[in-house]
């Protein structure tokens, strides 16, 4: 897990920044489960 992309999540300042592909990363190595219903994420 990036800690950069970490800080930028918990500073709520720049989420425009954060890729798709990191985010769902860095939420996965937290324990979050990913559910994907159809193509749809």
């Amino acid at each position: 897990m990036s800690k950069k992309v970490l800080e930028k999540i918990l500073a709520g300042l720049s989420d425009k920044d954060i890729e798709f592909d990191e985010l769902r990363k860095t939420l996965s190595k937290l324990g979050f489960d990913e559910r994907i219903k159809g193509d749809h994420q």
